[in-house]
């Protein structure tokens, strides 16, 4: 039992040992190096400040966990407080906003709403070192490991474009970064220096920030003009149409199954069907491309849908 105990804080120390002694590390550093020239030296130093964790694994056996039911995640985002801080937000950079949805076709109101989302204004940027989170999903054997190594790789390049020190930027639990919360690939090919200063900050300056944002939905399929999402009320309720995550169904189809739209709806644009569990029963919504394109930023029907709604809420407040 002894010798058994005494293995395992071996491999414990080994696993908690700096990141320069992963076989893995070196060979990402050799690939650095050799494919973007970046000084062995110089990467070694750096990873000698982190720390490879084994991934958490939660054996508990206890309740299960708690669903997230669109009632809680609502009751989360969309509060007076946050919805202050957006009209706020609008008022202070409305000259931004405007300049972003000219250039880009994408309403002020979604702009708002996304960083009301993300980080309530630039407020919550996230506390976990990127550098650190990146190295170890990528190196803890995450099911993810290629995606994120790809998201560190981007993490050092935008780092020496940017001159950042790659040890003093913090952001979310998976790397997300800034105030539109960008994962390093995104920053480096969606921000916009609107200043034209050299630079786009995305912690810091709200203007490209906001540029920043319109650029992302553009680029990911946003289409100037079409709404977010239409209230409907459902004459059927026996005969629903399915929900689907992308756009599907056309206006004759959605009329056939009893579908009476509480807005306008074109007849060259599909539709996703929406069931939100509200306060009161169940509430009907069609989402259209633009809301599928919200999704690219996070794919989650309810972030979608409170993006939507704080933004329309800020602007009520205009």
């Amino acid at each position: 039992m002894k010798k058994y105990l005494l293995v395992c804080l071996l491999l414990f120390n080994a696993a908690l040992a700096n990141a320069t002694q992963n076989p893995q590390v070196q060979q990402f550093i050799h690939h650095m190096s050799n494919r973007y020239h970046f000084d062995k030296r110089y990467l070694n130093q750096l990873f000698s400040h982190i720390v490879i964790k084994p991934p958490v694994i939660n054996t508990s056996t206890g309740k299960p966990l708690e669903v997230m039911t669109w009632v809680k995640y609502r009751s989360a985002y969309f509060t007076p407080t946050r919805i202050q801080a957006g009209v706020a937000f609008w008022k202070n950079y409305q000259s931004t906003l405007q300049a972003a949805e000219k250039e880009y076709g994408v309403p002020a109101y979604v702009i708002v709403g996304i960083l009301g989302a993300e980080t309530n204004y630039g407020k919550t940027q996230g506390s976990d070192p990127v550098l650190n989170t990146l190295a170890n999903l990528s190196f803890n054997g995450n099911r993810r490991e290629n995606y994120f190594r790809s998201e560190l790789t981007n993490y050092l390049l935008l780092c020496r474009e940017y001159g950042f020190d790659p040890l003093s930027i913090n952001g979310s639990y998976a790397g997300a970064m800034g105030a539109p919360q960008f994962m390093p690939s995104a920053y480096r090919k969606y921000a916009v220096d609107f200043r034209g200063n050299g630079k786009a900050d995305l912690m810091q300056d709200p203007q490209d920030i906001i540029v920043s944002t319109a650029n992302f939905l553009r680029k990911n399929g946003w289409r100037p003009g079409v709404p977010v999402a239409i209230p409907v009320e459902v004459l059927n309720p026996a005969r629903l149409p399915r929900v689907s995550f992308k756009p599907i169904y056309t206006k004759a189809e959605l009329s056939r199954f009893g579908i009476k739209p509480l807005g306008p709806l074109d007849n060259h644009t599909r539709y996703r069907f929406i069931i939100l569990q509200g306060d009161n029963g169940p509430e009907y919504w069609l989402g259209t491309q633009n809301f599928y394109t919200i999704t690219r930023y996070n794919p989650s029907t309810f972030y979608a849908m409170i993006v939507y709604q704080l933004g329309q809420a800020a602007k009520k407040g205009i």
